[in-house]
């Protein structure tokens, strides 16, 4: 909190902020008043930069400011409406993903007797099956593993990325 020393500063920057000269006895006690001359100047600064920035001050018009709050409304108003649209596309990819991994799974034994009959299964079976004596994991084993690792955890990403709002 600012103390006054002077009991005449508020006339000082009364005056200073009403842009009108001093009269005699106020201009007396400024030329004597360290602490008065000091407010005067930094006032008067103050009051000269407020009236230099109110002239440069371009207003637009109320046409336009009326024109661009409507815009904003109704921006404001359509991605307000198109949320739930947003949640139910996820949710409906997200019972897809589910179902197509449901039907993969009801369909595994069958598809083990047609996927059985091909050489690149047969071969990358096994390639999975063996291990070392040692129990170290095979190059091939640790590299299906990773992509599928890899898969799972770009899957959510790129659905992320294909609906998410712009």
């Amino acid at each position: 909190m600012m103390t006054r020393t002077c009991s005449h500063e508020d006339a000082v920057v009364a005056a200073a902020l009403a842009g009108h000269e001093l009269d005699a006895p106020l201009e007396a006690h400024v030329a004597g008043c360290a602490n008065c001359r000091e407010v005067h100047a930094l006032v008067s600064v103050l009051h000269d930069d407020r009236a230099d920035t109110l002239a440069q001050a371009q207003v637009p018009s109320a046409g336009l400011v009326w024109w661009k709050a409507t815009l904003r409304a109704r921006h404001e108003d359509a991605a307000r409406a198109t949320r739930p649209i947003t949640v139910v596309a996820a949710v409906t990819a997200a019972a897809v993903a589910g179902l197509l991994v449901s039907v993969a799974g009801l369909l595994a034994w069958w598809m083990q007797d047609a996927l059985a009959a091909q050489p690149i299964v047969q071969a990358l079976a096994a390639a999975m099956s063996t291990s070392d004596p040692s129990g170290a994991v095979s190059g091939v084993r640790l590299a299906v593993w990773l992509v599928a690792g890899a898969l799972l955890v770009a899957t959510p990403l790129l659905l992320y990325v294909a609906l998410r709002d712009e």
